[in-house]
């Protein structure tokens, strides 16, 4: 899944324009998914806000062959919001028992650092990546 990520983002990259920053802020989670689609291909299935029995939804988990992966989609509103993205991320992994979460994050600042790095919060492993 990580690699996948880093294609995304070199994919996003190439295409993206700023111009298109109101389109792609409310259509993010179409585009990283209509990229996975032909990486799936009828090999993997991916789920859409998967509903929690506590009533909250995760953004996208992919079933690939014997594997399942958890994926967080947030645009940037600061640090603070990132933080409870990782603790919104880290209770889904608690509940489908996985140990390694993937977060993706869109950043339609003017002057926007991208990043992709692994963090480890409380024995968990996440791949943060900031587009």
């Amino acid at each position: 899944m990580q690699l996948c990520l880093e294609k995304f983002a070199k994919y996003y990259h190439q295409y993206y324009s700023e111009k298109d920053d109101k389109f792609l802020e409310r259509e993010c989670r179409f585009i990283f998914l209509f990229f996975m689609s032909p990486i799936l291909n009828g090999r993997g299935f991916a789920y859409i806000e998967s509903q929690f029995t506590d009533d909250r939804c995760m953004d996208v988990v992919v079933d690939y062959q014997d594997q399942q992966f958890v994926i967080e989609l947030k645009i940037w509103y600061g640090d603070a919001k990132h933080q409870k993205a990782y603790d919104q991320l880290l209770g889904y992994m608690d509940k489908n028992r996985l140990n390694k979460g993937y977060l993706l994050t869109f950043n339609f600042l003017k002057n926007k650092k991208g990043k992709q790095e692994w963090r480890e919060i409380d024995d968990k492993k996440i791949f943060d990546i900031m587009l």
